[in-house]
């Protein structure tokens, strides 16, 4: 019996684990995020349209838009999927979250949380609903911990979504490993640390590269050079088995790197698995005799 028991436990995990591999229902998508430090010159946004081709992105933050109100025929025009707009003025902040045409999002809803500042969209993809947050904090300090707060405020009605927190933090949550000096202002960097503590969120870079020291924002002033990761992602802990990578790319056109995660993304309701038994197996004369004489001895043992 104990091996009869042994075989089906064996089964069942072979069944789970190819299943959760090699499930036909699941696909990959690649999320990704860029300070672009304004976005109302054409030729760079054409360069942004080159990085969302090569790098296959199937949904794009970006921050430092420096959009307004009558750039949103040009932005249409430009981008030819679904896409949302938060706008800040034509000199700072403004924040979108733009989805690949191919990618079939649906919009779900929008949150203007703080204009150019703070975005949330939820969209469902490849029948999963996500709920992407947009964040391009203020580089003052006092400003961020505003903002964070309200992060943290807010993102507690969405508890039951696929989170996807990226953009441009201004800030690090553990400067000895994101940054080659201290934290300028360690008060929002204290206050980012418990938000994303209190709401469950993980450091997608951290998952996946744990002692890797890399920057997305690099600046040389009087010969000095300061580089920092200000740009993150987070996700929710039901997303954290679904990280597949997790990178940073360097462009050209801006000082902010590129970070992107891919995620796999479940199509619909898992098909449940069952285990079966080979009937093939009462046939073999050696294994019905082995289980016999097992059988046998059990029955004499002492309950």
């Amino acid at each position: 019996m104990i091996m009869v028991l042994y075989f089906i436990h064996c089964s069942l995990l072979l069944s789970s684990f190819l299943s959760l591999f090699f499930n036909p229902h699941m696909q990959s998508s690649t999320i990704g995020s860029i300070n672009i430090h304004g976005g109302r010159d054409k030729h760079k946004r054409a360069l942004v349209s080159e990085i969302v081709s090569q790098k296959k992105i199937d949904v794009l933050f970006l921050e430092e838009t420096h959009s307004d109100q009558a750039d949103e025929v040009d932005w249409g025009l430009w981008w030819e999927g679904p896409h949302v707009l938060s706008h800040g003025t034509s000199v700072s902040a403004g924040v979108a979250i733009l989805f690949r045409a191919t990618a079939n999002a649906v919009i779900l809803s929008v949150s203007e949380v703080v204009k150019g500042r703070l975005l949330i969209v939820r969209a469902e993809m490849n029948g999963s609903v996500l709920c992407s947050v947009n964040i391009y904090a203020p580089k003052q300090g006092s400003d961020r911990m505003g903002l964070l707060t309200k992060i943290q405020s807010e993102l507690r009605n969405y508890s039951q979504d696929h989170i996807i927190l990226g953009g441009d933090f201004n800030c690090t949550v553990d400067f000895t490993q994101d940054r080659t000096n201290e934290e300028p202002h360690p008060q929002s960097s204290q206050c980012l640390k418990q938000t994303i503590t209190d709401l469950d969120l993980f450091d997608t870079w951290r998952l996946k590269h744990p002692h890797t020291r890399q920057y997305t924002w690099i600046r040389i002033r009087n010969n000095r050079v300061s580089a920092a990761r200000l740009d993150r992602f987070y996700i929710s802990q039901n997303l954290n088995t679904r990280l597949v990578s997790s990178t940073i790319t360097p462009v050209g056109f801006t000082d902010h790197h590129l970070v992107s995660i891919n995620l796999t993304i479940s199509s619909g309701e898992r098909a449940k698995s069952y285990w079966h038994f080979n009937n093939k197996l009462f046939q073999d004369s050696t294994f019905c005799q082995s289980f016999g004489n097992f059988w046998r001895h059990w029955q004499t043992k002492p309950i």
